[in-house]
């Protein structure tokens, strides 16, 4: 059953104040959070993206993605917004159901899942992001250095001496890197010259 307008108010009016460095109404927030889904589909290199041209009817509806995006591989990703302020299993279940075999999906909303519901799908193709991860895109932001994943550590480094980062941070959860990659970033330290640093991506309760 598809949420009432009252409903779908308490959304918008609930994305006016999750973060404190977007300033403006539901509505503002709620095109902030798409144009970054949509860099994030491009980041994680889908060649064609899609945006929902009506996109308030798609979420209220809440059984179409507001973005859709596909890979040169055949992969694809669907990011949906939930109207409600937790993801139910009902809801998380159809759109498993529906999906594709070589189809993940994202889903949005103002708190997550609750902790049953990502125990439950946590080993399906679906990924839980918070509304207020997304409202602005801090893989955009100039103190956040490129994350990018590589095959091995530099020589003489054992992956299990890496420094951990969680499969819950912001960068890795936008880029959807898996447990277990090896992640490298380049951060400047007194002087100009960049220095490679790295960090292996592990599972949230390790």
């Amino acid at each position: 059953m598809p949420p009432t307008s009252t409903t779908s108010e308490q959304f918008l009016q609930g994305l006016g104040s999750i973060h404190e460095s977007v300033r403006g109404d539901g509505r503002t927030t709620l095109k902030r959070i798409l144009n970054t889904c949509e860099e994030m589909l491009r980041d994680r290199k889908c060649t064609e993206v899609h945006v929902e041209h009506n996109v308030l009817d798609a979420i209220e509806q809440g059984n179409r993605p507001v973005i859709y995006g596909t890979c040169a591989d055949g992969s694809a990703t669907s990011v949906y917004i939930h109207v409600e302020e937790k993801v139910g299993i009902k809801f998380a279940r159809a759109l498993l159901e529906a999906a594709r075999e070589n189809e993940s999906i994202v889903i949005v909303s103002l708190e997550g899942p609750t902790p049953f519901i990502r125990k439950e799908c946590d080993d399906k193709k679906i990924q839980f992001m918070n509304a207020k991860d997304v409202c602005v895109n801090k893989t955009r932001h100039f103190l956040v250095p490129k994350h990018e994943k590589v095959e091995s550590p530099p020589d003489g480094v054992l992956v299990c001496d890496l420094p951990k980062i969680s499969e819950m941070d912001p960068i890795v959860q936008y880029y959807n890197f898996e447990v277990g990659s090896i992640l490298k970033m380049m951060r400047t330290f007194g002087g100009h010259e960049k220095i490679p640093y790295y960090r292996v991506v592990t599972a949230a309760s390790s």
